[in-house]
C-alpha cells in the first residue's frame, strides 16, 4: 500500500513523543522491511529525519524517503487507493495525493507492528488468491513499476470467508478481499458467499476493501487456452464451441458461464429466457424438446450435456503453470483474455492495495 505522511504531521514531527513516537518508529520499520511504500510531505519528512527522539534507523529511513519523494510522487497516480496519515488534532490540509481514493488514517493507527505488516489478501481459496497475486504482478510489469506486489494470502474457505473477513477487519491491518459473485447472469443476485461478505464488510473500517467480481468467477476472466490444458481439459470440440462464443463477443456468456462444470439442458432451462438469446442457447438446439419440458427433476439428475466443462481443477492447473512464468510472460499469455479491461482493473486494484518495495539491509 502507498502510505503518504501528510503535512498535517509537521508539528508532531518536530518533537514526537509517546504514541506518536511509537507510530513513527513502526512506519519507518514498514518502509525498511518493504511491506509498504512510504512517501510524504518533504517538510514533514525533513523534520522527522532531524527528530532526535527517534532512533537512528528511523531518522535514516525518513531521510531516504525525503530524498526520493519528489521522483516517486507520480507513483500515486498509478494507484486506485492511497493511505494518507494525518494528525486529527490539526486542521485539514490539501496534500498532492492524486490517487482515485484517499484513505485518511490517524497516526495512532500505526502504534502496533500488526498494522505495518504486508496487506492481507483474503480470497475464497488459495488458487483464487494466487491468481489475484499474479494479476497484480503482471499489471505492475506492464506498467514498468519497480514496486512489487506483496501480500499475506489467507484462504477464507468458501462459505466461511465472511467470518474470516469480519475477524481480519477487527485487527489493525490493511485487508483486501476478493470474492466471486457466483452470478449465473448479469441481472442475477449475488451468491451466498458474496452476499455474506457484503453483509459482514464493515464500511467504516477504511483500511479494508471488499471487491466482489462483476463476473461469475475468476475463471471467467481467463482465456480459453488457460483453462483447456492438455491434462484433463475439455474436448477439442468444446473448445471450438467456446471459441465461437468468445469470438462473437457474447458478453453474457463469457462473463457468467460456468467454465468448470459446463452447461446441462436443465441448467439452461433454469436460467430461463435471460440466456436463451445467447450462444449457449444456440448450442442447445439439438435438445430443444428437453429444454421445453425437462424430463429430470433437478440439475443434479440432468445428463443432457449442452457444453462440457473444463473441470473443477482447471484453475489449479493454470495457477501451477503460471507460477513458472515471469510477470511479462504471464501478461503475454493473458493478452487473449475475453474481458481484458476487467483483468486490468483487478490487477491494478490488487497492486494498489498490496504494493511494497525491496527490503533494505539494516
Amino acid at each position: 500500500m502507498i502510505i503518504y505522511l501528510s503535512s498535517s504531521l509537521g508539528q508532531v514531527a518536530q518533537t514526537p513523543t509517546g504514541t506518536a513516537q511509537d507510530s513513527l518508529e513502526c512506519l519507518a520499520i514498514a518502509a525498511r522491511e518493504g511491506n509498504h511504500v512510504l512517501l510524504g510531505d518533504r517538510g514533514t519528512l525533513k523534520r522527522l529525519a532531524a527528530a532526535t527522539q527517534l532512533s537512528n534507523k528511523a531518522r535514516a529511513e525518513f531521510k531516504r524517503i525525503e530524498q526520493q519523494t519528489t521522483s516517486m510522487i507520480g507513483l500515486v497516480k498509478q494507484a486506485v487507493a492511497c493511505a494518507v496519515v494525518v494528525d486529527p488534532a490539526q486542521p485539514s490540509v490539501s496534500d498532492p495525493v492524486d490517487a482515485e481514493v484517499t484513505i485518511e488514517l490517524p497516526l495512532s493507527f500505526f502504534t502496533t507492528t500488526q498494522s505495518i505488516q504486508s496487506t492481507t489478501l483474503l480470497c475464497e481459496n488459495l488458487n483464487d488468491g494466487h491468481l489475484v497475486q499474479m494479476l497484480a504482478e503482471s499489471w505492475r510489469a506492464r506498467k514498468r513499476l519497480s514496486f512489487p506486489a506483496k501480500s499475506q494470502l489467507v484462504a477464507g474457505g468458501g462459505s466461511t470467508t465472511a467470518h474470516s473477513l469480519a475477524n481480519l477487519e477487527s485487527q489493525h491491518r490493511f485487508v483486501l478481499t476478493v470474492v466471486d459473485s457466483d452470478r449465473r447472469f448479469s441481472s442475477d443476485g449475488l451468491g451466498e458467499t458474496a452476499s455474506k461478505c457484503v453483509e459482514a464488510h464493515n464500511k467504516t473500517v477504511r483500511n479494508s476493501h471488499l471487491l466482489v467480481l462483476a463476473q461469475r468467477e475468476v475463471e471467467n476472466l481467463l482465456p480459453l487456452t488457460c483453462l483447456a490444458t492438455a491434462d484433463g481439459g475439455a474436448p477439442h470440440a468444446a473448445v471450438a464451441l467456446y471459441s465461437k462464443a468468445v469470438d462473437a463477443s457474447h458478453h453474457e456468456f463469457v462473463a457468467f458461464h460456468d467454465w468448470k462444470n459446463g452447461l446441462t439442458a436443465r441448467k439452461l432451462f433454469e436460467i430461463g429466457e435471460v440466456c436463451t438469446s445467447n450462444f449457449a442457447a444456440q448450442a442447445a438446439a439439438h435438445c430443444t424438446a428437453c429444454i421445453a419440458t425437462p424430463k429430470c427433476s433437478s440439475s443434479a439428475e440432468c445428463e443432457c450435456t449442452v457444453l462440457p466443462g473444463f473441470g473443477v481443477q482447471s484453475l489449479q492447473r493454470f495457477v501451477l503453470h503460471a507460477k513458472e512464468l515471469t510477470p511479462h510472460k504471464l501478461g503475454e499469455l493473458l493478452a487473449g483474455a475475453p474481458l481484458p479491461s476487467e483483468i486490468e482493473a483487478l490487477g491494478r486494484t490488487a497492486w494498489s492495495w498490496t504494493c511494497g518495495s525491496a527490503k533494505r539491509v539494516s
